[in-house]
């Protein structure tokens, strides 16, 4: 039997004329064109530039480092090596889940700055260092 609800069917192109919102029908039921269908946890969009699912790493990881914030202090908390161990262990894998499918499609979008900015905050609160720290000095 075919779940309906949980049946999700899309066109992959990127040209525009080619998008057709007819929905599918299967038996009694119809089936709408979803614009984005997940699959195995990735956010496949129906030009293949997987927005989406740089958006959503981005989210996790910057939830994921804001968890750990509370653990790392300039006066106390535990030591930088511990924090950079977390980091590594729980914002990392985050960020970087089927990157392999996804990683060369970002590479010049605006994910990639995302990214790059939950990294430099992590480094900035293993070492203690102030917000207005230039990247290069970390």
């Amino acid at each position: 039997r075919l779940d309906v609800v949980k049946t999700q069917y899309t066109y992959y192109t990127r040209n525009r004329s080619k998008h057709d919102n007819t929905p599918l029908q299967f038996g009694a039921a119809l089936i709408p064109v979803s614009p984005t269908a997940i699959y195995l946890g990735v956010a496949l969009d129906q030009e293949l530039r997987f927005r989406e699912q740089g958006n959503a790493a981005v989210k996790k990881a910057q939830g994921a480092l804001m968890a750990l914030t509370s653990l790392a202090r300039t006066n106390w908390g535990i030591p930088m090596r511990r924090f950079l161990n977390l980091v590594s262990t729980c914002v990392h894998p985050r960020s970087d889940y089927a990157a392999v499918v996804w990683h060369q499609y970002a590479t010049n979008s605006k994910t990639v700055a995302q990214l790059d900015r939950v990294q430099r905050l992590a480094q900035r609160v293993a070492l203690g260092a102030f917000r207005t720290t230039p990247t290069t000095a970390l």
